[in-house]
């Protein structure tokens, strides 16, 4: 969309961070995305290097919240608008009108995942180092964007060995006809603040209430599908890391199935040092994918073998408006860790019995 060198040149853009007010205001850089959630990180008030960002807790979230945005229009908004590309089945449409699918385009080879995609809010744009594709059918760009989340497209694209993401390593991909488990799991996942209400609104279905999670879990309920309603809510979306994690797990097989194979690399090292509380958050991560989520190993250790009750981190928290705030998360003991391939085991044997 925006290539940061031309844009400002141009004098569409400018390099600025500031918190955007509107969905129209955020132009995506590639650290907000992470695997299905729009919302991974904020910069910081000064941005200037790739790690100048911080985590954002979904759990802590205002309805409408918007992070902060690096590139600010310049230009009055007609222009800014004009100069936007249109979907090629209506010049009148602006690709900024629609939900998007958006990726990192930089490809990782060496870490967790390759594939980092989301779906962008309606009106927000993206730079260059961001890749997005608008589609016509609402249905096909849930399917897509859940597709995309799993590790069965995530080893298709790191087996291509490109470094980056552009529409001739997309078209490589299949695009599966989406079940309805696969596409309530990625809106749950991506519909995370009220900017998302149309696209739950136009993808509602009234058997959604049917869904039901593959594993028993008490930080999994199944009240979680048969309290959903058509009209979007703070509730709707899925926001501890457990829930998500499963849901993740959950698309892995759907998306395997769909395909009729099984290319599961399971990510063994971050699933063997990740725990998470009672209440389903991240206690403690050695993923690089997740930095400054949970304590510091130093701190961990010291912790993790807590057999019961709460255990406080304090943390500073600029991912809000209204500046640098001092906040408490409380965790409850005792922590553990989950087992990636006895979970796929049940997934796959769950989705059999439904007949999915």
């Amino acid at each position: 969309m925006w290539q940061e060198t031309s844009a400002v040149v141009e004098g569409i853009i400018r390099r600025q961070t500031q918190f955007a007010s509107s969905p129209e205001e955020w132009i995506f850089s590639g650290p907000h995305i992470y695997v299905g959630n729009p919302l991974s990180k904020t910069p910081r008030e000064t941005c200037r290097i790739p790690t100048d960002y911080d985590p954002i807790d979904l759990v802590d979230l205002p309805v409408d919240y918007l992070p902060r945005t690096n590139y600010v229009s310049v230009c009055d908004l007609d222009t800014y608008r004009s100069r936007t590309p249109r979907v090629p089945w209506d010049a009148e449409k602006r690709v900024t009108d629609f939900y998007r699918f958006v990726a990192r385009r930089q490809l990782s080879h060496t870490g967790e995942r390759t594939l980092f995609t989301a779906i962008a809010p309606v009106q927000a744009g993206h730079i260059h180092p961001v890749l997005s594709i608008t589609f016509q059918d609402v249905a096909e760009l849930v399917g897509f964007a859940g597709s995309c989340t799993s590790l069965p497209f995530d080893f298709l694209i790191r087996t291509t060995g490109k470094s980056d993401l552009y529409e001739s390593v997309l078209r490589l991909l299949p695009l599966p006809a989406a079940s309805l488990s696969l596409i309530i799991r990625t809106l749950l996942l991506n519909c995370v603040t009220s900017h998302y209400s149309a696209l739950w609104r136009d993808c509602w279905q009234n058997t959604f209430f049917n869904e039901r999670w593959s594993k028993a879990d008490t930080r999994l309920d199944n009240a979680r599908f048969t309290l959903l309603k058509p009209d979007w809510s703070w509730v709707t979306p899925l926001r501890t890391d457990y829930e998500r994690r499963q849901a993740i797990i959950e698309i892995d097989v759907l998306v395997a199935r769909a395909l009729g194979r099984i290319p599961f690399p399971v990510v063994q090292q971050n699933e063997r040092d990740t725990w998470y509380d009672r209440r389903g958050r991240i206690v403690f991560t050695c993923s690089k994918g997740l930095p400054d989520v949970g304590f510091p190993r130093s701190e961990w250790e010291k912790i993790r073998d807590t057999a019961y009750g709460i255990v406080p981190r304090k943390i500073a928290d600029d991912a809000l408006p209204g500046g640098l705030r001092e906040r408490i998360i409380e965790y409850l003991a005792p922590f553990d860790r989950c087992d990636r391939e006895s979970e796929y085991a049940t997934a796959w044997k769950f989705f059999d019995e439904a007949g999915i």
